[in-house]
Formats: C-alpha cells, sequence, structure tokens
C-alpha cells in the first residue's frame, strides 16, 4: 500500500543542453518574498498566474495541519511594458477552496483553465484522503469563470497534479502517483479529448518515467517535452529540468537543461514559443521563488516565409508567322548570339539571373535563305530577393551540418547581420555557421537578415526564411 501524500505535504517533500542554449535566468524580486511560496507560474494575460503561501490582506489563508504551512492559493500578477510586477492579488474566487489549489494550466487563448484541487474541497461525496483531483473551468462571455467540473478520468484512490493542457484545450499531460501501472513514485500521465470524452490516462514510458519521480510536464508546440525529475542521474538527487523529443512515434532519452538546473531543486517550467525566453521555479532553502530566464541578445524573426525556388525555365515560341512548316523551313533560337536552339516552340531554363538578348532565325531550306531576327526580346532575369538557407535535407544526431547563406539576394536595405536558429532555441550569428543537434526530430530552421541602421530609436527591418531539416538516430 503507498503512503498518501497531499499536494501540500507533496511540496514539502520537493524542498529536501533547453539542450544547449544560453540563458540566464533571475528571480523575480517584485513578487518572491523570502518568507513565502512563490511557484509554479503559467503565463496568463498580461502577466502571470502563480501559486502562493503569502498571506495577503483582505484574502482568506488555510493552514496545512500535515506541514504547519499556509496553504497555497492561486494568484495572479499583472506585468507593464516594461516588464515591471503589479500587485498581486487573488486569481478568481471561483477557484479557492478551503484545501491547497494548484497548479493551474490555461488553454483556448485564456478560455479555459485546468487547476489541481484536493479531494474532499471540490466535488461532490470525495473524501478528504489527502489525494488531489483535476478540475477544468470555462471563462463565459461577461469574462467570468463558470464552475468547477471534474475531469471524467478522477480517481479517488489516485493522486493527480500539475497539469498542462495543449492550446487547443484537447490534450492533457499531468502527474499521478499511485497508479498501478507506475515505474516509480510520481510519473507522467496523458488524456487525450476524443469527441466529447477524455481517453484513459496512459502513462509516458518508462524513458520519461524513472523510478523516481517526474512531475510539471510541459508540452511545447515544437514537439518538445519539459518536466521535472529527481531521476535521469539529476544533480545530487534534486529535481532539475529535462527536455525529451517526440519523434517517429517515441521520446527521445531526457536530456538536462544545463543553464537552468543546479543543485538546488528546479521545478515548473514554461517557456515561450520560440524558446528565447520563460519562467522556471527554485527551491533555495526553505523557499519556493519563481524565476524569469531569457536568451541574452536573442533576434526574433517573427513569420518566416518558406524559401522560394528562383524560376528561370521560359516557353519560347513565336506567334507571328502565317505558316509552320518544318518541311520547308528551319527554325532556331538564339541566346546571347552563341548557343543555338532548334525549333519554334521550346521551353528553355536558363542558367541564372542575367541579361539575356535572345532573337528568333528562319531559314527557308528550298532557296536557303535565312530572315534573321524575325523575332528578338531582352530579357533581365533577377534572384528572388530572400534570404537563402543551403543545408542538407537529412541528418544524423553528432553529425556537424554546414549552414550557409551564400545565396542571399537582397537590395531593400544593408545587411548587419545574418542570424540562425536552429530550432531548438539554439541561435547562431555569420554568414556560415556549423551545427550538430543531439536529440532527434524535425527541426524548422529558421535565417534572418536585419538591417544595419545608425538611428538607434527606430526598428530596423527584419526578414526571415525557414526550411525543415529531419535529424535521426545513428544506426
Amino acid at each position: 500500500m503507498k503512503k498518501i501524500i497531499s499536494i501540500g505535504v507533496f511540496l514539502a517533500l520537493i524542498m529536501l543542453n533547453l539542450d544547449a542554449q544560453r540563458y540566464r535566468a533571475t528571480v523575480l524580486k517584485s513578487i518572491c518574498n523570502s518568507a513565502d511560496w512563490e511557484l509554479a507560474p503559467v503565463v496568463y494575460d498580461n502577466g502571470i498566474v502563480y501559486l502562493s503561501n503569502a498571506v495577503i490582506p483582505s484574502t482568506r489563508q488555510f493552514v496545512n495541519a500535515e506541514i504547519g504551512e499556509p496553504l497555497t492559493n492561486i494568484y495572479f500578477v499583472p506585468f507593464d511594458e516594461n516588464n515591471r510586477a503589479g500587485k498581486p492579488e487573488i486569481f478568481s474566487d471561483k477557484i479557492l477552496t478551503n484545501g491547497t489549489d494548484g497548479p493551474v494550466t490555461f488553454a483556448q487563448n485564456d478560455e479555459m483553465l485546468c487547476v489541481c484541487i484536493q479531494n474532499g474541497f471540490a466535488g461532490k461525496n470525495l473524501p478528504k484522503n489527502g489525494y488531489s483531483g483535476l478540475y477544468f473551468c470555462y471563462k463565459s462571455s461577461s469574462g467570468e469563470w463558470g464552475e468547477l467540473l471534474p475531469f471524467e478520468q478522477n480517481d479517488v484512490n489516485a493522486n493527480y497534479s500539475t497539469p498542462y493542457l495543449t492550446a487547443d484545450g484537447r490534450t492533457l499531460y499531468f502527474a499521478a502517483d499511485n497508479m498501478d501501472d507506475s515505474y516509480g513514485g510520481w510519473d507522467i500521465y496523458v488524456s487525450q479529448m476524443t469527441g466529447r470524452s477524455w481517453s484513459r490516462p496512459r502513462n509516458l514510458g518508462s524513458t520519461i518515467n524513472s523510478e523516481e519521480w517526474e512531475t510539471f510536464p510541459y508540452y511545447h508546440p515544437s514537439g518538445r517535452l519539459y518536466f521535472s525529475s529527481n531521476g535521469h542521474g539529476s544533480r545530487g538527487g534534486s529535481f532539475d529540468l529535462f527536455s525529451s523529443n517526440f519523434f517517429n512515434d517515441e521520446w527521445s532519452e531526457p536530456l538536462s537543461v544545463p543553464s537552468l538546473n543546479t543543485y538546488n531543486d528546479e521545478i515548473a517550467l514554461v517557456i515561450n514559443n520560440d524558446l528565447s525566453q520563460g519562467y522556471f521555479t527554485r527551491k533555495v532553502g526553505k523557499d519556493f521563488d519563481i524565476f524569469r530566464f531569457q536568451y541574452p541578445n536573442y533576434e526574433s524573426f517573427s513569420n518566416p516565409s518558406p524559401i522560394q525556388k528562383n524560376r528561370f525555365c521560359y516557353r519560347l515560341r513565336e506567334n507571328s508567322l502565317d505558316t509552320i512548316d518544318y518541311t520547308m523551313f528551319y527554325y532556331e533560337w538564339v541566346i546571347n548570339d552563341t548557343l543555338r536552339i532548334p525549333g519554334h516552340d521550346i521551353k528553355y531554363c536558363f542558367p541564372g539571373a542575367g541579361s539575356y538578348n535572345i532573337s528568333f532565325n528562319v531559314t527557308n531550306k528550298v532557296t536557303d535563305t535565312i530572315m534573321y531576327g524575325v523575332a528578338s526580346l531582352h530579357l533581365n532575369l533577377e534572384y528572388i530577393p530572400q534570404p537563402v538557407i543551403t543545408a542538407p535535407d537529412t541528418a544524423l544526431i553528432g553529425q556537424p551540418i554546414d549552414f550557409n547563406s551564400d545565396k542571399t539576394y537582397w537590395k531593400e536595405w544593408p545587411i548587419e547581420g545574418f542570424y540562425w536558429d536552429f530550432g531548438n532555441g539554439v541561435q547562431e550569428k555569420g554568414k556560415s555557421v556549423r551545427y550538430q543537434y543531439t536529440i532527434p526530430g524535425e527541426y524548422t530552421v529558421v535565417l534572418g537578415i536585419k538591417q544595419k541602421t545608425r538611428y538607434r530609436r527606430i526598428p530596423p527591418d527584419k526578414v526571415s526564411v525557414y526550411k525543415n531539416i529531419v535529424v535521426l538516430e545513428k544506426q
């Protein structure tokens, strides 16, 4: 029989190379107080929603008798345009119980949420057995949150916590304890909405779940799963942040997030779409603090375009002739006075951009006379103005890949620099760069160029393109 652990005790027990990104993390001093817990942040509206056991005037506070600490409640803090935090406030009275509330996750443009709540404090006829379940809530047209609706797969004899919803609200990741198919303590599970019902929770398997604890899953749109674990060779047995890619219907071996992990506990990571910045929680001493991290000098290029193919193939056909008779006449096209191509109606692919003089000659086979320049054309061909990525379509893990921008064509403004984003948050600068991947998967590589300007107050123009590369395991 497994020991029953409530979310409050779970948090108390925790106190016991994004793979090669160069992240810099700083504590959010504006909301973190060394005497309180602040943890599990998620982005919401113009700020973050997080958990805290802080005692804020005019809000309800309850004490967990098992650990003698104030219970965590769900708070919201807005940020201004300079990223300065405003005054924290209870997120919603509709999601406030006499037990431990949270963590929480949002979906469907912040119109839907899923929250962890202790049994006996939400739902009907549930025993206060120390376990927790998951509940959904939806925002009304007036902007108010509605009633809590239990996750149909909740199990009164299991512990469900740390939920994460994908943006469409149809896939739910969460951590669970006391499950029959567990590999250790807390494992990570997934459930999907099929029609109007949630599927039975499925364990993500032994690649993700170890004999220790795995919690706080966060699924990034790039196909990467982030989570916290005190297994997988974590530092000193503390909770570290890990990532794994889903590729070819399987999870890759989890990798530590080295620039964020320390010998303290790191949990509850969330990160933006371009992997340039986000939040996580670090436990130092007896205190949980929220940290903001970012990629210093990261250049973001929004809405990259697919690379357009230069098309220099044309049909050459002369329509002014009264008749076409190959028995009496010989027809030819002459390009730049050197290349001669027989025929009246031809297709020709020019070798590249340049200036071409084209003429059409007709030879009378009977009289052996030539009519030069029956038709003529001057053609100027230019490359499509765009950055261009030259790189292979496939590569192997650990194989150095050369990326170059030699075929870039741009005359609109002088280029300050070439910026490469390898689809995993790693960015390099240069006309030609070399990079190797450590995790299999399909990556969207972005090449961006930025305008060189002397006016710092005027944002420079930017243009970017993308190319997909498949990275495979070594055989």
